[in-house]
């Protein structure tokens, strides 16, 4: 996520506009495939458009983790 935020502060440097919620559909665009049902679950029963990507970051946190438990690692 750092270098996403860097990215995001490059090109507002260089005067584009960037919403939070581009960055946002940008980062799950970029997921590995076993997040899917995860992109999915926010599509379904979040809102993106007020989403912010703490949030993002905190629900793949929670996702990673729970399939670190899983495989008992």
């Amino acid at each position: 996520m750092s270098k996403v935020y860097n990215l995001v502060q490059l090109m507002k440097n260089c005067g584009e506009t960037i919403t939070e919620k581009m960055v946002i559909e940008k980062v799950m665009r970029t997921l590995a495939p076993h997040f899917d049902h995860v992109i999915v679950a926010i599509h379904e029963f979040g809102n993106v458009s007020t989403m912010k990507i703490e949030d993002l970051l905190r629900s793949l946190l929670a996702h990673e983790l729970k399939i670190i438990e899983r495989r008992g690692v």
